[in-house]
């Protein structure tokens, strides 16, 4: 894309204007940061959209599969930590990726559900869970005086705390 003399010309000030703000050559004198810029853009017929644009600079991309690979090795770490012994380290490797996938990487999330009662060596426990159309707020429900994330702590089956809610949802 061959750059237009006015593109040049924007270029040039907007480099006097960054070594004015950096203390060297350029701009002697400016009433506030930013708006001595912003005035010359909007003077060249930049719309507000495009100012912000070149005042940002280039855009970064941001890798959502490394973010998701370094996620997954926490979700492992937390896992072998609560679980310790129980399970082989390659397991471990698959259940961080399957618990992951579950939560959509919310590492928060899972540390919240494996206290609550949820088992982290089993997550078809929570995939039936979900399943079974219920959601986070189905843990509050009080059923025999307690609610299902107390059943859960004291080692109730996550398919009789599923029971348990259908039931306590048909009869208030």
């Amino acid at each position: 894309m061959a750059e237009t003399s006015e593109d040049q010309a924007l270029q040039a000030w907007l480099l006097r204007a960054r070594l004015a703000d950096e203390g060297g050559p350029g701009l002697a004198e400016r009433t506030s940061a930013g708006t001595d810029v912003d005035d010359g853009l909007r003077r060249l017929g930049y719309n507000y959209k495009e100012r912000a644009a070149l005042r940002r600079g280039s855009k970064v991309s941001v890798d959502k599969s490394r973010y998701n690979d370094t996620v997954v090795k926490q979700f492992k770490f937390h896992i072998q930590k609560r679980i310790a012994g129980r399970v082989s380290i390659p397991d471990c490797s698959k259940l961080a990726g399957v618990w992951a996938a579950l939560t959509k990487y919310d590492l928060y999330l899972s540390t919240r559900l494996w206290d609550t009662g949820f088992d982290p060596a089993a997550p078809d426990q929570f995939d039936a869970f979900l399943t079974a159309g219920l959601g986070l707020a189905d843990l509050e429900v009080v059923v025999d005086r307690k609610t299902i994330a107390a059943h859960l702590r004291e080692g109730q089956p996550v398919k009789w705390c599923i029971a348990a809610i259908l039931w306590a949802r048909d009869h208030p």
